[in-house]
């Protein structure tokens, strides 16, 4: 996982731990502690995992307070939400953070201590934002004479000792596993995402083992057991169904439903565009009381339309395909099922070879 942070024009430490619990929210990548024994073996590796990326995280953040000596400019209670950091990023599985363009406010702010220590803290938090990229934002009709980021010192710390420096944000690919844009009342600002790219990896193999760039689409899969209609209620329903446009695909599966009554189980696939016309659809042939729905991605081959031969030598409608490399046709349903009614022959007459007929001898 990759965290992407995109501070605002006020960014301090407070705003980062209520950015990541928002994240966490919505992740739900590791499971929390009370949940561990409900969720058994998987839920101990988990935490065993979880544990190491916090001890991680925790030692970098040491190392950055060490090698700057900064530790006296911060308050009490930034050193304790600093401590908290590390098991929230641990919580969301963040291998790594890369920071998008700070803002820097051209203006002069208070900090704690004296002068001096006022000074020493804008040039260690000017030097921890070296290297990354950095968005001057002027103050409207003042005549600044020094800069003073927007960002705090406790903040910059975070981001010296666990964002990547110069990391182009473009071209970024992977799985969104979760989004947060917050606001607090002092009125710092930050917002972030979390990118599985790990996905994106598999993606790669799966493809490369598969010999062929494999194209993806998301599609919704609407599913409802029935156990309440005539078989020529369901065969009416599965043939007005089947001839919706948007309809991809429709199943029936028979089995046993509660009470051992006899159910079948009606699924349909579609494009994520048509999937309230689908459902009205669906409700409206079989007058079922509710539909599951699941997003799910599907993989398709190089394909193309084309033209095939049948078995008699008739050239028909035919998809071509791609698969390790080599391209095959398969002739259209649609088209066998005419050339076979005009034949007054079954469908598999038109796909297998006739044998080779031999004169009998007297």
């Amino acid at each position: 996982m990759k965290l992407y942070l995109n501070p605002g024009i006020l960014f301090d430490v407070k705003t980062l731990k209520k950015l990541l619990e928002q994240l966490c929210t919505q992740a739900d990548v590791f499971p929390a502690p009370g949940e561990q024994a409900a969720q058994g073996h998987e839920a101990g590796g988990r935490e065993g995992r979880r544990q190491a990326l916090a001890r991680d995280w925790a030692a970098r953040l040491k190392a950055c307070l060490d090698r700057e000596h900064c530790e006296h400019l911060l308050t009490e209670e930034e050193l304790g939400l600093l401590e908290l950091l590390p098991a929230l990023l641990a919580r969301l599985n963040a291998e790594s953070i890369v920071c998008q363009a700070l803002p820097v406010t051209a203006s002069w702010q208070e900090t704690r201590g004296t002068d001096t220590d006022r000074q020493e803290a804008r040039l260690v938090t000017l030097r921890l934002l070296c290297g990354h990229r950095i968005r001057l934002v002027e103050d409207s009709g003042t005549a600044c004479t020094d800069v003073f980021p927007g960002v705090s010192l406790g903040a910059a710390l975070v981001l010296g000792a666990f964002a990547g420096h110069g990391v182009s944000c473009e071209g970024l690919c992977g799985r969104l596993v979760a989004f947060a844009k917050v606001q607090t009342a002092e009125g710092g600002s930050a917002e972030g995402f979390l990118l599985d790219e790990e996905q994106e990896e598999a993606q790669k193999e799966e493809e490369e083992a598969g010999g062929g760039a494999l194209a993806r689409e998301e599609i919704l899969q609407l599913e409802t057991n029935v156990d309440h209609l005539t078989g020529e209620e369901i065969g009416t329903a599965l043939q007005e169904l089947a001839g919706l446009s948007g309809v991809l695909d429709v199943f029936w599966l028979s089995g046993i439903g509660k009470k051992n009554r006899p159910m079948g189980l009606l699924r349909l696939m579609c494009h994520r565009k048509d999937g309230a016309k689908v459902g009205a659809a669906l409700l409206r042939q079989t007058h079922t009381l509710g539909y599951r729905v699941q997003l799910l991605t599907r993989c398709i081959v190089p394909r193309r339309k084309g033209v095939g031969a049948l078995a008699d030598g008739t050239l028909v409608a035919a998809k071509e395909y791609e698969i390790d490399g080599v391209w095959y046709c398969r002739p259209e349903s649609d088209a066998v099922r005419s050339r076979a009614q005009e034949k007054h022959v079954g469908a598999p007459a038109l796909r297998l070879a006739q044998v080779a007929q031999c004169g009998k001898s007297d």
